[in-house]
Order: C-alpha cells, then sequence, then structure tokens
C-alpha cells in the first residue's frame, strides 16, 4: 500500500509551484523519483533518471533541437522557483516556455489545449525565441475545432459557462430533452407565443408594420438560441461537495479531472466561465452525480453537437 501523499508544495499561486507539485503527485502516482537533478556521488545513479534528463530527451525526441533544448538543474530550478538561482541574474518566465509547456506534457495531467490556456491566458506568458514560437503557433495551428472534429473529440470544443449557470442550446434538443407531450407542447408555445404577440400589436402604417415583422422574425430566431437548461441546483450541490475536501484533496482532483489544481477552487468560487462539456461530465460522475438531468443535458447536447453548439458555448458573462 502506498504511503500517504505528503507534497513539499502546499500552496500553489504560481505557474513554478503548479509544475512543482505536478511533478509531486506525478512521483507519487508512478511510485517513482524524478528530482531535478541526482547527485554524481549516488551509486545508483545509472538506475535513476532526473528531470533534466527526461526533459532533454523529450524535448529533442519532439521539437527537436531548438532554443529551448538546454534542461540544466539551474534552468528548472528557475521554471519551479521563479528566480534564478545565481544573484542577480534576472528571471523572465517567457524564456522557458516551450520547456514549462513540455514538462507539463511529462506530468499528463494536461492536454495540449488546456496547458495553452495556463500558460497563456491564466499566466500570461508567451514564448520569447522564434524557434518556440514556431512550435506553439504549430501546435496551436493544430489543436483546431476542425481537428478535435475531425478526431472525435467534440465533447472538447463545446464549452459551458459554470458562471451564467445556464447551458443553451436548439429548440429541437429542447424537444429531444422533453419527457412528456406536455413538456414538448409548452416548448412549441413558447415560441409560436412569442411571435403571434409581436404580430397582434397594432400598425398605424406600413413602415411600422414591416418593422414589427421583423421584430417577430428576429425574437423568433432569439428564442432559438437561447432556450437552455438552468444548471444553478446542480451547481450548488457540487460546490457544497467540493467544500468538504481538503486543499491537497481539491488539488489532486483537479488534476485527476484534467485540469490545473485550481480547478476546483475556482467552481467553488464561481470563477469558471469556459468548461468543455468533457470535463463536466467527468466531473459530474466523480462526484456521482450522474443520475442528475445535468448529465443527461451534457450527454444529449454532446451527441447532437453541430456548429448552434459551437455558436452556444461562446456565450459569456462578464
Amino acid at each position: 500500500m502506498k504511503n500517504q501523499f505528503n507534497p513539499r508544495t502546499k500552496k500553489i499561486s504560481s505557474i513554478g509551484e503548479e509544475l512543482r507539485f505536478q511533478r509531486e503527485y506525478y512521483c507519487y502516482k508512478n511510485n517513482i523519483s524524478l528530482p531535478l537533478k541526482i547527485d554524481s556521488t549516488d551509486k545508483n545513479r545509472d538506475e535513476r533518471k532526473c528531470l533534466q534528463d527526461v526533459l532533454y530527451d523529450f524535448i529533442y525526441r519532439n521539437c527537436g533541437n531548438n532554443s529551448e533544448l538546454a534542461t540544466s538543474y539551474d534552468i528548472l530550478y528557475a521554471i519551479e522557483n521563479g528566480k534564478s538561482k545565481k544573484k542577480n541574474d534576472p528571471y523572465n518566465p517567457n524564456s522557458y516556455f516551450l520547456r514549462m509547456f513540455c514538462l507539463f506534457k511529462i506530468y499528463g495531467f494536461l492536454d495540449s489545449m488546456t496547458i495553452l490556456e495556463l500558460l497563456k491566458n491564466k499566466h500570461k506568458l508567451e514564448p520569447s525565441f522564434e524557434s518556440s514560437k514556431k512550435i506553439i503557433k504549430d501546435l496551436e495551428n493544430y489543436c483546431t475545432v476542425e481537428h478535435l472534429i475531425f478526431t472525435g473529440q467534440k465533447g472538447k470544443v463545446v464549452k459551458v459557462n459554470i458562471k451564467y449557470g445556464r447551458i443553451l442550446y436548439s429548440k429541437n434538443i429542447a424537444l429531444n430533452l422533453a419527457t412528456s407531450k406536455e413538456e414538448k407542447d409548452s416548448i412549441e408555445n413558447l415560441f409560436r407565443n412569442a411571435k403571434t404577440e409581436i404580430n397582434q400589436r397594432g400598425y398605424t402604417d406600413e413602415k411600422s408594420k414591416e418593422r414589427y415583422k421583423k421584430l417577430a422574425e428576429q425574437t423568433s430566431d432569439y428564442l432559438n438560441r437561447t432556450v437552455g437548461y438552468d444548471f444553478s441546483k446542480e451547481r450548488a450541490e457540487l460546490q457544497n461537495k467540493m467544500k468538504k475536501l481538503s486543499n491537497l484533496e481539491r488539488y489532486c482532483i483537479s488534476l485527476e479531472l484534467g485540469r490545473d489544481t485550481s480547478y476546483i477552487d475556482d467552481f467553488i468560487d464561481n470563477n469558471l466561465q469556459n468548461i468543455n462539456i468533457d470535463t463536466l461530465i467527468k466531473t459530474l460522475e466523480y462526484f456521482k452525480m450522474d443520475k442528475e438531468k445535468f448529465y443527461t443535458v451534457l450527454n444529449t447536447v454532446k451527441k447532437d453537437f453541430g456548429s448552434e453548439s459551437i455558436f452556444y458555448s461562446k456565450f459569456e458573462v462578464l
């Protein structure tokens, strides 16, 4: 039986601490040791690997010879600690962008798109070197909506606004989710009545008549794009379950769900706007909420995936 996980990194507030924690959890899960370097006097050196060797091999194998191929102990120390080991040596995290990306790939908790979101959006990092810029740009061009659809990863394309608390979908999906004739009739009436109400308003002239006709068409189109399911009840239930977790559990479970360590804390604090359907489905399954209607809705939207689903996923609340 494994010993209890007791990482050196207790609090995560920087990209370096995120990387260090993921390394510690990766080593714990795989029952290995992966230090930044190995003491040259260690008799077992040939039988063990250090992070600088693993990272060098990974970059060379996947990215070729480039400006970030150097993986010395001093570089790894700077990455994990957010400062240079040498005094008066300026630290620029952008210089280590590709190496950070590759470290996340080695640990294997996050996919490429999530890693790029973490580095670029959350920590505002950009690659400094031209060779790194090209590699990342090629990767971004590869991780497109078209590629995800082509490779059957449509659950990663459509995203849900957790903060808004409502998942939007088309009239057809709403009818598909309806469980009774009464519910289907209610949905049909919603669209019919809204359009009729506008059309029944008095017209004073042809110009007004044309304007109201256009308004009726716009209203019908708007409703087609804004029906949806209010999941605030399930969100509150999830948040209550998450609040019972310790900080360490929140970090580890976030990684198991394919997100960075802040995922559960951000979920609790209602800071999340766009989380893909696959992650939400996995989250509901982990917290044993796969019997809830929200779970059915997510799977239905994923199954009925199309251009409309992508359109709805663009909806944000600032």
